[in-house]
C-alpha cells in the first residue's frame, strides 16, 4: 500500500486537495514514472513532502534546481529524503579532480589562448581571429553538453546563434568542431590548467558515467522538470527505481540554454502516468479567469487553472 505507519497517512492526506492526494497515492514501484504538471501556486512542494511522509520506509532523492531550494527542502522534508542539486551529484563523483581549476563559464579570451596553443596553421590560418573561433567553439560545446551524445559532433558545431551564422564562411562547421573537440579534451585533462572545467562540463561527465542512483534510493523526485537538460533526463530514465517528475511548462526559463521539458520528453516510457495540479491557492476565481484567458489564447493551454484561494 501507499501508506505505512498507522494513522500518519490519513493525517497527511487530510491537508491535501484531491489532485494532490492522487499524486501522493501514485504507485512507486520500481521502474514507474509519474509526471506531474503543476501550475504555479498549486502546492507542488507540499505534495512531494506528503509523498515522502506517507512512505517513511522508502528512501527518496529530491533533486532541486538550485542551492536555495535544496536548503529549504533539507529543512522541511522528512528524514527519509536526501535533498541535493544535480551539480552537487556531479561534483561529488567528478568535481574533486578539478577543484583547483573550476569556473562558472569559459572565458572566450582564455579559450582563444588555448586554441592558439593547440591548433595548427593548417586548421586555422594565421590571420584568423581566434576570439571568434573561440566563441563558436564554446557555443558548440554548450550544445554538446545539453545533448545525450557521447562526444562533440558536427550538429553541435552547426548550432549557432543568428549572429554567429555570418561567420560560417570563415569557419566551416568541421573547423568549429575540431576546436570544440580540442577544447573539451583540454577541459577534461586534469593536468592542464590552461582551460578550466565548468559545472556544465562536470554534469556532462557525470551523465556519461551512467551513475546508478537506484542503489541508494527507492524513488527520485525531480523538481522544476520543465527545465531539465536532456542528459539528466537520460540518466534518470535509465534508473531502476521509481521516478516522479514535477514542473510547470509555463515557467520554463532555460530553453535558451538548451533545457528540455522532461514532462513531455519523447524518451518517457509508454506507461508513464500523467497527473496535474491545477488548483492554485494563491488567488481566487477572478484572477484565475484572467490567467486562463492568457494561457488559452497565447499558449494553447487546455487545462483550466482553478483559483482556490480567497483573493
Amino acid at each position: 500500500g501507499a501508506f505505512s505507519g498507522g494513522g500518519q497517512g490519513g493525517t497527511v492526506l487530510s491537508r491535501l486537495s484531491q489532485e494532490q492526494i492522487e499524486v501522493v497515492m501514485s504507485s512507486l514501484e520500481d521502474g514507474s514514472v509519474t509526471c506531474v504538471s503543476a501550475f504555479a501556486g498549486t502546492g507542488k512542494t507540499s505534495t512531494l513532502r506528503a509523498l515522502a511522509l506517507s512512505r517513511p520506509s522508502k528512501k527518496f532523492l529530491y533533486l532541486a534546481f538550485n542551492v536555495t531550494v535544496r536548503d529549504d527542502a533539507t529543512r522541511s522534508f522528512p528524514p527519509n529524503v536526501d535533498a541535493k542539486t544535480l551539480h552537487q551529484l556531479a561534483f561529488a563523483t567528478h568535481g574533486y579532480r578539478y577543484a583547483k581549476n573550476m569556473a562558472d563559464q569559459l572565458r572566450v579570451t582564455d579559450v582563444a589562448t588555448a586554441l592558439e596553443q593547440s591548433l595548427t596553421e593548417r586548421v586555422v590560418p594565421s590571420d584568423s581571429r581566434l576570439v571568434t573561433l573561440a566563441a563558436l567553439s564554446v557555443r558548440a560545446l554548450a550544445s554538446f553538453f545539453n545533448s545525450i551524445d557521447k562526444a562533440p559532433e558536427l550538429a553541435h558545431a552547426q548550432a549557432l546563434s543568428t549572429e554567429q551564422q555570418r561567420h560560417r564562411a570563415i569557419y566551416p562547421a568541421h573547423v568549429i568542431l575540431g576546436a570544440a573537440e580540442t577544447l573539451w579534451a583540454r577541459m577534461k585533462d586534469q593536468e592542464d590548467d590552461g582551460v578550466a572545467m565548468t559545472m556544465a562540463g562536470l554534469l556532462k561527465m557525470w551523465s556519461l558515467s551512467r551513475p546508478n542512483l537506484s542503489r541508494q534510493y527507492d524513488a527520485i523526485l525531480l523538481d522544476e522538470a520543465q527545465d531539465a537538460a536532456a542528459p539528466v533526463v537520460s540518466v534518470l530514465l535509465a534508473q531502476q527505481c521509481a521516478l516522479v517528475f514535477v514542473g510547470d511548462p509555463h515557467q520554463s526559463i532555460y530553453r535558451f540554454a538548451g533545457a528540455a521539458d522532461a514532462l513531455t520528453s519523447n524518451s518517457l516510457p509508454v506507461r508513464t502516468r500523467h497527473l496535474a495540479l491545477t488548483h492554485c491557492f494563491r488567488f481566487g476565481p477572478s484572477i484565475a479567469h484572467a490567467a486562463n484567458l492568457i494561457l488559452v489564447t497565447f499558449k494553447g493551454e487546455q487545462r483550466p487553472l482553478i483559483g482556490a484561494g480567497s483573493h
